[in-house]
């Protein structure tokens, strides 16, 4: 049996808050890290690795560990990428299985209609790229109440004008 109530919000998250609850963690000293992108990804998984990353990293979320669950995400994305463009070329919806056709293309038994099977890998695909991107905190509701700041230049004068 799993553990039971929500996730804990990740330490990361917890500072961009501002939450109190971030400093007593033992994992809140650990610096932000990016991972290193596989060379065994296929060419459309780096594409979207070399947009995602930059972005996530600025959040400074991310952690060598991570590869995991971004080689995830980044393959998960092109195969529900590719079932939308698969999908985008049909004539139908639908499929008939089941039915006898003669060998003059004469349907002689019609058969049951059911949804094509590309609908399922999109489907599929579109609920483990929501896990994902809800890991990483790339959803909307994983992102609410972020309070994301932009990294301060330092300089001999930095110090007189935070507040300009």
């Amino acid at each position: 049996m799993g553990k039971r109530g929500p996730k804990p919000t990740p330490t990361p998250i917890l500072k961009l808050r501002g939450s109190w609850r971030g400093k007593d963690r033992p994992d809140a000293d650990i610096e932000p890290n990016v991972p290193e992108m596989p060379s065994w990804l296929s060419p459309a998984a780096k594409a979207e690795w070399k947009r995602r990353v930059p972005e996530l990293d600025a959040l400074g979320v991310l952690q060598k560990v991570d590869v995991t669950i971004l080689v995830m995400y980044c393959r998960d994305f092109v195969e529900y990428d590719a079932a939308c463009d698969e999908i985008d070329k049909l004539k139908s919806q639908f499929i008939s299985v089941g039915r006898e056709v003669s060998s003059k293309g004469v349907v002689l038994k019609p058969g049951r209609v059911c949804p094509h099977p590309l609908f399922a890998i999109r489907d599929a695909a579109d609920a483990r790229l929501r896990k994902s991107c809800s890991e990483l905190g790339m959803g909307p509701a994983s992102r609410t109440g972020l309070a994301i700041t932009q990294k301060e230049k330092s300089g001999k004068k930095s110090r007189f004008f935070k507040g300009a």
